[in-house]
């Protein structure tokens, strides 16, 4: 039987939709054929929730479609079908896809348009940031999302400027609202707004000084968010190195590791941060930081100590983190010679994390310049 009889078998029968999941999950021929079965399952599907991911059925059939090629023939269209229907969570699902459409979803701009009037917030707020994904070709929304900006529909103000941006980063027109609008905001659209300065004028002293400052706000999230912007100023200075380098040290993990972004993207960081960043990786509490500190190390840094503290990060007590120690080792090449006795260590293991032997034959790969390329992280 075709995967899609199969998939419409387990459509009526709740008992079946965790094994439906997994099927789809794992099957190879992610094609249109599948579509119209997860229409119909969102559609007809009993009330109840997934085993496996705790959401219902339809929203697991939304997913589930995204899993074809965003830009197959079809794609759209048929979760269009879905834009309106009753369950408003549903709703939001779709929506949320189609945002990840970006440009691809200009032919939905009419009806995202419609649900920026929403009563639900959540799917007002989805609407907003799919549409600011579809770009410069969402000109005729720009109107719409200002009345947001200038509304009472508290928390998606800021948002609704950071799409507005998106589509149309004029900085004579935007500037000077961005920064009306964060004398007086809250966190939610603090954080929007930090965010949404990464579209204006970068060159433009007022926002860089506004985003060092963001560093200093608060609230985590409006932090997390003057630091990303922060790493898309180019060229950089030793004033925005200094101040994403606080950020390192920042209570929140989240500002850490958008700090730790940041500075990667400026190269003339390395000599300032690689120590610190050593220090991280062995000392950060938080799994994801260390992950993170160790793929920026393989990208940036290529001395004795790091390789050192990269092959140490391989005995980390986190998989994660010893897994991005193996592949920033692979990253830094053949200058990391002297973590071939640990990487051919892994090797023979014969234990549940045997998944590592992949990385480490990978990693030995390009340090011995045989002819392969790293797996992406």
């Amino acid at each position: 039987m075709s995967a899609s009889g199969i998939l419409r078998n387990m459509i009526h029968d709740p008992r079946q939709s965790q094994n439906m999941i997994s099927f789809y999950g794992d099957c190879s021929s992610r094609t249109l054929t599948h579509i119209p079965v997860l229409i119909n399952l969102f559609e007809d599907a009993p009330e109840g929730v997934s085993p496996i991911t705790g959401y219902s059925l339809r929203n697991d059939a939304v997913s589930l479609l995204s899993y074809n090629r965003l830009d197959s023939p079809g794609v759209l269209s048929e979760m269009m079908k879905a834009i309106d229907h009753p369950d408003e969570d549903l709703q939001g699902t779709v929506i949320s896809k189609i945002g990840e459409m970006g440009e691809l979803a200009l032919p939905a701009l009419d009806a995202l348009i419609v649900k920026l009037d929403h009563p639900n917030r959540s799917i007002r707020g989805y609407a907003i940031t799919a549409i600011g994904a579809i770009g410069k070709e969402a000109q005729r929304a720009v109107p719409d999302l200002l009345r947001l900006v200038d509304g009472e529909m508290y928390g998606l103000g800021g948002s609704a400027l950071k799409a507005a941006i998106q589509i149309d980063p004029d900085p004579d027109r935007f500037t000077p609202l961005v920064f009306d609008m964060l004398q007086e905001a809250a966190p939610y659209n603090r954080a929007h707004l930090y965010r949404a300065m990464r579209w204006l004028d970068l060159t433009d002293e007022r926002i860089v000084s506004t985003l060092r400052k963001g560093l200093e706000d608060t609230d985590a999230d409006a932090r997390t968010a003057a630091a990303e912007s922060l790493g898309f100023i180019s060229p950089t200075s030793e004033d925005i190195i200094s101040t994403l380098i606080t950020g390192l040290d920042d209570a929140d993990e989240k500002v850490r590791l958008a700090s730790v972004a940041a500075l990667v993207k400026h190269p003339m960081c390395a000599e300032k941060t690689v120590p610190l960043l050593r220090s991280m990786l062995a000392n950060d509490e938080e799994e994801k930081v260390r992950a993170a500190v160790a793929k920026a190390l393989g990208s940036i840094a290529g001395d004795q100590d790091t390789i050192e503290t990269l092959i140490n990060a391989i005995q980390d007590d986190d998989p994660y983190v010893r897994r991005a120690a193996i592949l920033a080792l692979g990253t830094i090449g053949p200058n990391a010679k002297a973590a071939i006795p640990s990487l051919q260590s892994l090797l023979g293991r014969d234990r549940p994390n045997d998944w590592f032997i992949d990385e480490a034959n990978a990693a030995l790969e390009l340090i011995e310049r045989r002819d392969s390329t790293i797996p992406d992280s």
